[in-house]
């Protein structure tokens, strides 16, 4: 797996952007791109875990955003949202040399074209999407929907845990390394959807 430091503002900017994640937008339910907006829902979250994850065999063959499209075909409009962010994590550590800033951008604005009201990309957000941290590997290029689905039952393991209990994983990086891989270990592999 290479890393890429790449400009230290634009990797400070990555950094403090999943600190306020992790610090705020998760634990509140709230939003990356509508702060305020309740998205980072154990409820959201669970839809996604069936319509997502629960779906892996949709439009079989077809590219991965058609796929993703027909398994959100009847899903609120705040899960379609929460797909987009649960992207933005995900995009924030690929190196740009994986996945370019245009091509993260171009996906984020195709399943945000998918909401009836669709939000915008905040500069730093857009800002964001550039230099990420580490190239995933060929097999995590070819195979997103594991790793979102990674994202998505994580997130839902740590929004299930009480506040205080949170809180203490937040002052303590190895005890929250420890719980999103006991999270991880927990959940199972996610299925591939090819």
């Amino acid at each position: 797996m290479r890393t890429d430091q790449g400009d230290p503002e634009a990797m400070a900017r990555i950094y403090d952007l999943a600190w306020d994640w992790a610090q705020r937008v998760l634990p509140q339910g709230d939003s990356i791109l509508t702060p305020g907006e309740q998205i980072w829902t154990l409820e959201n979250l669970r839809e996604l875990e069936e319509k997502f994850i629960g779906r892996p065999d949709v439009a079989l063959g077809s590219p991965f955003l058609t796929r993703v499209q027909e398994q959100l075909r009847d899903a609120s409009p705040a899960a379609v949202q929460l797909m987009v962010e649960v992207h933005v994590l995900y995009f924030w550590w690929v190196w740009e040399g994986a996945i370019s800033a245009s091509k993260k951008l171009a996906d984020l604005r195709a399943i945000l074209s998918w909401l009836p009201e669709r939000p915008t990309l905040a500069p730093e957000i857009e800002a964001s999407m550039g230099p990420g941290i580490a190239h995933p590997g060929q097999w995590a290029m070819v195979h997103r929907e594991t790793q979102l689905a990674s994202l998505v039952r994580v997130a839902t393991a740590l929004a299930s845990r009480s506040s205080a209990d949170y809180a203490g994983l937040l002052s303590s990086p190895f005890a929250f390394r420890d719980a999103v891989f006991a999270a991880r270990r927990l959940l199972g592999t996610p299925r591939s959807t090819g």
